[in-house]
């Protein structure tokens, strides 16, 4: 068997290779395995994170926080602040995730799936606390009052969206009434044709309301009491 004298062409080393055949009756070349092929791969360098290089190992092993000179929450060696900037840390790093794009997918989707337990949430929330409703209410009030032109446009595409609803509506009450289904009730008067409160105080009203502002903050009362109570 003839040996051949080469070169790996990595490393230069000198090896061997020997004539072979190849089972078909064809001479084939084969080249002895190099040393530096049969050497195990270098492992890639270890990456470190970038938050690592700010931290003091000093306090660290110490037991005191990163950020002021208060005892760690935790275990030493191990806890870097103490709760206060603990929690302030956290509060940092859920923000900077909930501002990738990831987080807010994730966010809609849940909320796709959980709609009508949000929504039951919400109203509870919102009706469980008379101060809370109270001021949701004032703020709108507050609102409408300063916001006329949008006010005005929210009731036009309202209307635009339901025309054929509020439409239909209206004819069926018109249909009601003409065949006397349907009685109007009339809203009580004095002697002078004035509307007058329905709660009995007889109090002129002007406009719409149907309540006096007294009576009006007597019956939310009432139904307050009876909300609690049970």
């Amino acid at each position: 068997m003839t040996r051949l004298r080469r070169h790996c062409p990595k490393c230069g080393v000198r090896q061997y290779a020997v004539l072979d055949t190849d089972g078909d009756g064809g001479v084939v070349e084969v080249v002895e395995p190099c040393a530096c092929e049969m050497a195990p791969a270098a492992a890639a360098p270890k990456r470190t994170p970038a938050w690592r290089a700010s931290i003091d190992n000093a306090r660290r092993v110490a037991g005191v926080c990163q950020l002021c000179d208060e005892a760690v929450a935790g275990q030493k060696k191990i806890s870097l602040y103490c709760p206060p900037d603990r929690d302030a840390q956290r509060a940092a790093s859920m923000e900077r995730y909930r501002a990738t794009p990831r987080a807010k997918e994730i966010y809609h989707r849940w909320v796709d799936r959980n709609r009508k337990r949000l929504r039951k949430h919400a109203r509870n929330f919102y009706q469980k606390s008379v101060r809370r409703r109270r001021a949701c209410n004032d703020y709108k009030r507050q609102w409408r009052k300063d916001n006329p032109d949008k006010v005005k446009n929210q009731k036009r595409r309202y209307a635009i969206r339901h025309s054929d609803r509020v439409a239909a509506k209206q004819q069926k009450l018109r249909d009601e009434r003409k065949a006397g289904l349907r009685v109007l009730t009339q809203h009580p008067r004095n002697e002078r044709g004035e509307r007058v409160c329905l709660g009995g105080c007889e109090s002129v009203l002007t406009g719409r309301p149907k309540l006096c502002a007294p009576c009006k903050e007597a019956a939310r009362g009432a139904v307050l009491l009876t909300r609690e109570a049970a």
